[in-house]
């Protein structure tokens, strides 16, 4: 953030794209001010500890931070190791770097129909035509119909 020389985000003039789904993501949500609801949160399946911010404002590339390998002479526990993560600089932790990025649309907001089956709200485009039945996902693939 200090980097991008901007706070957290209030709407989309922020975008983060993370590359797993474990819980320091959550931390990065609250940090950068990104969510899915907001439109301006991406996830991308990898299973990488990969985080990449960007402004939206001015296109330019974003800032990716990865955690640095572990190497001797690192601590061992998990409590040392979440110890020193709480007082060492940054630069120890992560390689932190500019990186090309096309950014995604911004949010766009779609109605919703009822689903011919369950009758739950589902976003339009996500609806399945099965033999003239609107069908959310779920109905669709368990053959609810």
């Amino acid at each position: 953030m200090a980097r991008l020389r901007t706070g957290r985000a209030e709407d989309e003039e922020l975008v983060t794209l993370v590359e797993h789904d474990a819980c320091g993501v959550d931390a990065v949500q609250v940090l950068t001010g990104c969510t899915f609801g907001k439109g301006n949160f991406f996830f991308r399946d990898y299973g990488k500890h990969v985080y990449t911010v960007a402004r939206r404002s001015d296109g330019k590339a974003g800032i990716s931070a990865k955690p640095k390998r572990r190497g001797e002479g690192e601590p061992a526990s998990k409590d040392e190791r979440s110890r020193r993560m709480l007082v060492a600089p940054l630069d120890e932790l992560f390689d932190i770097q500019e990186v090309p990025l096309e950014l995604p649309e911004r949010a766009s907001i779609h109605d919703s129909v009822q689903c011919d089956t369950c009758g739950e709200p589902t976003m339009a485009t996500r609806v399945r035509d099965a033999g003239g039945k609107r069908l959310c996902v779920p109905c669709s693939e368990t053959g609810l119909k």
